[in-house]
């Protein structure tokens, strides 16, 4: 593992933020003093409005301290070119001096942000983070029954973490997992996520490291970070930092640059298309381009340097949970839409240690599991990849892509072309997050429940919806299977067609079956339970305890074209 490349890459941490700075600037070096002056004003003007919004009191601190450092000497600056400004030297001896101390500034501020984004590799955390995962969550499972808090005193400590969980049964890794073993072999890997959980980075590390990939290199937000557990790790297992609340482009060029130098030293890489958690829970529709952009650059600069693999495979991933760490607090957010979309969030479970440990214990104690499912691999203008690392059309013929960045027959950079060929790879990725995602009985009940509601309450106003209490969401059974079999029948029929996922429960044609899985998973974790399934007088009866929670998991199978209010709208 010491010679793998992310290892090798961080074994000089401080090569690394010096090589990215010299690139970053140099980006800036045909640049004319006025936008040199534009990308300071834009920087300057951007964090003053961020930090006034901001409540990350220690990290701003020292961002404030930056900012007045950077807005007085840039002052200076501009006092200086006033004083100058009718002195005939101006041009010349003067100019090329103010020149340099723009560039100067500037490379303070890429150096700043920098030090910031860039990660670090540890061997002994790595291996001390995928020996110890299983051992953690037995040891978890034990240590937080009461009944066994007693006994596991009296248990030498060995016996206590010795207990394993077969992490393999709770969560599945599915998908194209012997073509991407491969295909890591060939070329550099651009893993990308569905997010849902701050869980999702965790999870995945340890998914890689289980199917027999190398470390990859990450994009995380920097607001997981400030977690003590999640923090630790990630600093030490190759995460770099992502501050999505900075928008001025100096910023985003230094993580652009960033990304596409660590894909062009052959490390894997990861980050998460969408930008941040799924706050209705449903599957991403946009995604971030900055970052996705890396993928073709990195490819070019891999051809010009005539490197034996140059080749860059995108991989889309989905995952699909039964119940989800932060669902309260996200689908609240989403829905009340009064805060920008990378606003963090107050009340976050993920940043609560109970929350985290209850939701651990009752994730291992119940039967539901995790599916994670690597999707078929891409090329970085969308097209698909076979096991040899070929780009191929849908029928299967050879395409060469070297062709695709040549201009005059020259291998080159095209900024308007290649930002035309992430748009493309964009879509696709979306497309294959819907094809390869994996619906989960949870989702497809939530689904077929709310939209029952829906059609009983009204459609539009789903807002009426969310205030009804659990007795007016009183459905017999009877009633609900009249209005769900027809969906079921579509929804494998899409499965049969190839355009969606299921997991094995939810191939059942027994919907009883089907609901009481769905009963039993959604209301292992939270406290108001988004279905119950249940008994009176008249027969079999579900209702709902927070109809909030159950539009966040009815979102997942948004899009599919499965009800009648979807299919009217299409």
């Amino acid at each position: 593992m010491k010679n793998h490349p992310l290892a090798n890459l961080y074994s000089n941490r401080q090569s690394v933020i010096e090589n990215v700075v010299f690139l970053t600037l140099k980006q800036y070096s045909a640049l004319d003093l006025e936008t040199l002056e534009e990308k300071i004003t834009d920087t300057i003007f951007w964090e003053r409005k961020r930090l006034e919004a901001s409540s990350d009191t220690i990290r701003d601190t020292l961002d404030q301290l930056f900012l007045s450092d950077i807005t007085s000497q840039y002052k200076k600056l501009l006092a200086s070119k006033s004083e100058n400004s009718n002195l005939e030297h101006l041009h010349s001896e003067w100019k090329a001096a103010y020149r340099e101390e723009l560039y100067q500034l500037l490379a303070k501020i890429i150096t700043y942000h920098t030090e910031e984004i860039a990660g670090n590799f540890s061997n002994y955390v790595y291996k001390m983070a995928t020996v110890a995962a299983p051992l953690s969550f037995g040891w978890l499972l034990r240590a937080l029954s009461l009944k066994s808090i007693y006994r596991n005193l009296r248990k030498d400590f060995k016996g206590i973490l010795g207990e394993k969980v077969d992490m393999r049964r709770k969560v599945r890794l599915e998908g194209k997992i012997k073509e991407i073993q491969k295909l890591s072999k060939k070329g550099t890997i651009i893993l990308l996520p569905t997010h849902f959980s701050n869980l999702d980075s965790l999870l995945v590390g340890w998914a890689l490291y289980e199917v027999g990939l190398p470390p990859f290199c990450y994009g995380a937000g920097l607001n997981l970070f400030s977690n003590p557990v999640f923090g630790y790790f990630m600093n030490n297992l190759g995460a770099y930092k992502v501050d999505r609340a900075k928008q001025h482009s100096v910023y985003k060029d230094t993580l652009k640059t960033y990304s596409k130098y660590i894909l062009q030293k052959g490390c894997h890489s990861l980050f998460f298309p969408g930008g941040g958690r799924s706050r209705s829970g449903g599957l991403e529709k946009k995604l971030k381009l900055g970052l996705l952009s890396t993928s073709i650059e990195a490819y070019v600069e891999n051809l010009i340097a005539q490197k034996d693999h140059p080749n860059i495979y995108i991989v889309p991933c989905t995952i699909s949970y039964h119940f989800g760490l932060e669902a309260s607090s996200l689908i609240e957010d989403f829905i009340s839409e009064k805060a920008p979309l990378d606003y963090m969030i107050n009340n976050d479970e993920s940043f609560i240690p109970k929350e985290i440990a209850t939701f651990f214990y009752k994730f291992f104690k119940a039967s539901s599991t995790i599916h994670l499912n690597f999707c078929s691999a891409l090329d970085p203008f969308g097209n698909l990849v076979n096991e040899e690392g070929e780009s191929v059309t849908a029928q299967g013929r050879k395409i060469d892509t070297v062709s695709f960045v040549k201009s005059n027959g020259v291998i080159c950079h095209d900024p308007q072309r290649d930002f035309e060929y992430t748009k493309i790879l964009g879509a696709k990725i979306l497309e294959r997050f819907r094809i390869e995602n994996i619906a989960l009985t949870s989702h497809f009940i939530a689904y077929c429940y709310f939209e029952f509601l829906r059609e009983k309450f009204g459609q539009k106003d789903i807002f009426r919806i969310f205030k009804l209490t659990k007795e007016e969401t009183a459905t017999p059974f009877s009633l609900f299977a009249q209005y769900t079999i027809p969906i079921l029948e579509k929804i494998h029929k899409l499965y049969d067609e190839g355009k969606i996922l299921l997991e094995p429960a939810l191939r059942s044609n027994e919907l009883k079956n089907i609901l009481e899985s769905a009963a039993r998973n959604m209301g292992i974790y939270h406290i108001q339970s988004p279905l119950v399934l249940t008994k009176d007088a008249s027969g079999e009866v579900l209702y709902s305890e927070n109809t909030k929670l159950l539009f966040y998991y009815h979102n997942r199978m948004e899009g599919y074209g499965l009800s009648l209010r979807e299919q009217r709208l299409r």
